[in-house]
């Protein structure tokens, strides 16, 4: 699907967001992240698909990168709430704001989610 929308590569894209970093950040910035369940999922995800394509990891997504977990923060933060029976990112963002996470799965509709109930 990738190929056929055109995408770019994996290592072009990595090339990309390494200088968008830089140039947004500077280059000794320390960047921390943040993705609910990313620990578990989104990093090993990541990491092993650059592996894959025989990329490197830009800076900022190296193993001692920082990352914020919301799944994690729920965790510790509801441990106690057994009303609570799944922590999935859209039924802490209702529980943070009172509103449906609709279009979850989205990237940005994720990503500002996130932001949402790490705050």
């Amino acid at each position: 699907l990738l190929v056929e929308r055109q995408a770019q590569s994996l290592a072009v894209v990595l090339t990309e967001l390494a200088s968008w970093l830089d140039s947004t950040f500077g280059p000794e910035r320390r960047l921390v992240w943040a993705a609910h369940n990313g620990k578990a999922f989104d990093e090993r995800v990541l990491r092993t698909s650059v592996v894959a394509a025989g990329c490197e990891m830009p800076r900022g997504l190296e193993p001692s990168a920082h990352t914020v977990d919301t799944l994690h923060l729920a965790r510790s933060a509801l441990k106690t709430d057994k009303a609570v029976r799944s922590l999935k990112l859209g039924n802490v963002y209702q529980l943070a704001t009172g509103a449906s996470l609709d279009d979850a799965h989205d990237a940005l509709t994720d990503a500002k989610a996130v932001a949402t109930v790490s705050c």
